[in-house]
């Protein structure tokens, strides 16, 4: 996650143990531009995005992902975009 978290600009991110969310192995945050950015590394994507949307979540509305195991969520969604274009 550290190696994302360069790619697309964060500072240094704190990284945590997964939340005990179904899927997730890590969690950290990362400050862009003076907002913060969650990400998440995901061992199993269909289990997490289920999990996830079990909770009323939108993840195409409010994530991006890079690869299959790893996802970036921005407090300031304007951020997304710039998201996207860092990795590519």
């Amino acid at each position: 996650m550290i190696e994302a978290a360069d790619q697309i600009g964060c500072a240094t991110p704190t990284i945590e143990d997964g939340t005990g969310a179904v899927g997730l192995e890590q969690y950290a945050v990362c400050d862009l531009a003076g907002s913060r950015v969650q990400l998440y590394a995901v061992g199993d994507r269909p289990a997490f995005e289920k999990a996830v949307e079990g909770y009323g979540a939108d993840l195409a509305a409010t994530s991006v992902w890079k690869g299959d195991d790893v996802m970036f969520t921005p407090d300031d969604q304007s951020q997304l975009d710039q998201i996207r274009a860092a990795i590519g």
